[in-house]
């Protein structure tokens, strides 16, 4: 399988795992030692998933998947760091997902899917 990841005119190996964190019904901390490349949440209440330190962890890509729809997952900055410019990303609706890379400066959005 082709680990290669490139962002703009760079390609790097990925060192991802192509793992999943299955959250379940609960917020999590990504952190910048996990390897997980999806997280899932099935929230019965509001839920929120703070990403990991964008600067250190340039090029890396995240998905995060709303995999019920009872409530919100809110996506997160860690801090003050942003997603496209905004504090916040919201998954309301069942299967409603995000994908995101780390510039280095802030997460950008590859790809989502947000009702």
């Amino acid at each position: 399988m082709d680990r290669n990841v490139t962002i703009g005119n760079a390609t790097k190996a990925s060192d991802q795992n192509y793992s999943i964190k299955a959250a379940g019904d609960a917020g999590y901390t990504i952190l910048d030692t996990d390897k997980y490349d999806l997280v899932t949440v099935a929230p019965a209440t509001a839920r929120t998933i703070t990403l990991p330190t964008v600067a250190d962890n340039t090029n890396r890509i995240l998905t995060i998947m709303n995999i019920n729809g009872t409530d919100t997952v809110t996506v997160d900055g860690e801090g003050a760091e942003t997603i496209n410019g905004g504090s916040v990303q919201t998954l309301t609706a069942i299967y409603d997902f995000i994908t995101i890379v780390s510039s280095g400066t802030e997460w950008l959005i590859l790809g989502s899917q947000q009702t």
